[in-house]
């Protein structure tokens, strides 16, 4: 009966050392937020997640009532977001906070996770944060990212964190008409990617 008037849950998964039941403990966890029917902020940190199942014997749980959501995968795989949303479905988001760390597939759970909110027509302020990592440092090589945005028709404010991550300016256009607030914090000096994406941006109003 508590969770009828739970209105923020938090959660934080750390599967390092229990891979075997991510996919039980996942099933298990979607089955829960659709017993709270005011809940509307959800914040979930997943660590070392690297699974991805097709069959999944559950049904989708659509959760309309959360309009502020974060999503931080730490050290996880491209799959594991295509796997909770196989599970979860947040259709009425308004904020999102993406935080993802680049080793081992960052560039993919970007992509995958923005997919989920193209459509979405209260989906208007986004916030996405790369973690730090050591791995990187640890091989002596630099963190660079292909740092991409799809379509989001209705975003109006943007704010990009890359820690100590390089990003790479990617072939297709940043395609934004509706923004009107972009942010940088704690980014590198490195800064030309970020004049790119202001130029486009600048672009889409100047032929609106």
């Amino acid at each position: 009966a508590g969770t009828m008037s739970l209105k923020s849950l938090q959660i934080l998964l750390d599967f390092q050392e229990f891979h075997s039941m991510m996919i039980p403990f996942l099933t298990a966890l979607s089955a829960f937020p659709s017993s709270c029917p005011v809940l509307a902020q959800f914040v979930m940190e997943t660590r070392d997640g690297h699974t991805y199942a097709e069959n999944l014997q559950a049904n989708t749980v659509e959760l309309p009532s959360v309009t502020e959501l974060t999503l931080l995968f730490r050290n996880c795989s491209g799959e594991f977001p295509r796997t909770l949303f196989g599970l979860i479905r947040f259709t009425g988001i308004q904020n999102f906070e993406l935080g993802y760390s680049l080793y081992p597939d960052g560039e993919d759970i970007m992509k995958e996770t923005l997919s989920q909110f193209i459509s979405l027509p209260n989906f208007t302020k986004l916030r996405i944060r790369l973690l730090k990592t050591t791995y990187y440092e640890m091989i002596g090589r630099t963190n660079t990212l292909q740092f991409s945005v799809p379509r989001l028709p209705h975003l109006r404010y943007l704010e990009i964190s890359t820690s100590d991550t390089e990003p790479r300016s990617p072939e297709e256009q940043f395609d934004l008409p509706n923004l009107r607030e972009l942010v940088f914090k704690d980014c590198l000096e490195e800064m030309s990617h970020f004049k790119k994406l202001c130029d486009q941006i600048r672009l889409q109003y100047r032929s609106g």
